[in-house]
């Protein structure tokens, strides 16, 4: 059966009222009709909300009859839009996900040389690569394509920082607009070339433009690091299929580098420390594509794992704060 059959099934069986679960959970009785209507579907971080108020197991609530990835129809494998692959998991991302580091941009006003207008922020998500430009910048703009994530950028505007939608190749902004443009965490997901061609339209003669990545997991404790490679592998069968479209980012220098539009480029390292809770360190881990694919696909080999995470978490960080060392990798190009 589906979600939306098993949760009415299940909360009927317990006899609880959509009013009474949507109060257990913190949501609106909209929401939870929506849910059983199919109309929508639930955050991962509500997921073991219900898991929790219903008393059942991930599966027994998912099973979308979906053991497998490969299962998958090929319709549904090649008309999934790389950009919908985050959809309801925004909060999970923005809470999960690091920020991008303010040291990312005093690094680019090296190169800049003058006062920076405007910043863009292509493949923004949620805004966590945006926020941190308002610092520097008396206009910053942020493009995304997915709705989902798109939204909850929005509830971070002000005056100087706005987010619409839009595409790395097809930002819709007008021809050198920018001083810097950067795109963080995000470049693997575009077309090089068509992308690299949009960001030159866009910046300023003498502009910086910026691929930023930080590596996974952050330096953090030997357990906690060995978790989530353990989780990779057991979902990485869930991104072969995008192996066409994503480029791997090691390439990102030499794809700058190969287009021809730019005079420097080179490759600069840093480290950034941010701080771990149990809870935001889950979210970090579920914040995973292949993670929220294997979720959204009830996939047989990681649901079981997702049973006992918290009991597994609760193990290492013993209700303290633990520090989590990013390191990061900026491809930097100037025209």
């Amino acid at each position: 059966m589906k979600f939306s059959e098993n949760l009415y099934n299940i909360r009927k069986n317990m006899q609880i009222s959509q009013e009474q679960l949507a109060e257990l959970v913190d949501v609106s009785r909209q929401s939870v009709s929506k849910w059983e209507l199919g109309e929508s579907y639930p955050t991962v971080e509500n997921i073991f909300k219900l898991c929790n108020v219903l008393k059942c197991k991930m599966n027994e609530l998912i099973n979308e009859n979906l053991a497998d990835f490969e299962l998958l129809s090929d319709d549904i494998k090649n008309t999934e839009k790389l950009y919908e692959r985050f959809l309801g998991y925004a909060d999970t991302y923005d809470e999960g996900r690091p920020k991008l580091p303010s040291k990312a941009i005093e690094i680019l006003k090296i190169y800049l040389k003058k006062d920076i207008n405007t910043i863009v922020d292509i493949g923004c998500g949620t805004g966590l690569s945006t926020e941190v430009c308002i610092l520097f910048a008396d206009n910053v703009i942020g493009i995304e394509p997915s709705i989902d994530m798109l939204s909850k950028a929005r509830t971070k505007e002000n005056e100087k920082m706005k987010f619409i939608q839009g595409y790395g190749d097809k930002t819709g902004l007008e021809n050198e607009c920018a001083d810097i443009v950067i795109c963080s965490q995000a470049f693997h997901w575009m077309k090089p070339e068509s992308t690299l061609k949009e960001v030159y339209r866009i910046l300023k003669k003498g502009g910086v433009f910026a691929v930023i990545d930080a590596d996974y997991p952050p330096v953090i404790n030997k357990e906690l690091e060995q978790l989530d490679g353990y989780l990779r592998r057991k979902t990485v069968s869930l991104e072969n299929h995008d192996n066409k479209w994503v480029t791997n980012k090691t390439e990102h220098l030499n794809n700058i580098r190969k287009s021809g539009l730019f005079e420097y480029s080179r490759e600069i390292c840093f480290a950034h420390t941010e701080k771990y809770a149990q809870e935001r360190f889950k979210k970090f881990l579920l914040s995973q594509s292949s993670m929220q694919r294997a979720i959204k696909y009830n996939y047989g080999a990681i649901i079981e794992e997702l049973n006992t995470l918290d009991e597994r978490l609760s193990k290492v960080f013993k209700g303290q704060t633990l520090d989590a060392m990013y390191s990061y990798k900026m491809r930097i190009a100037i025209k």
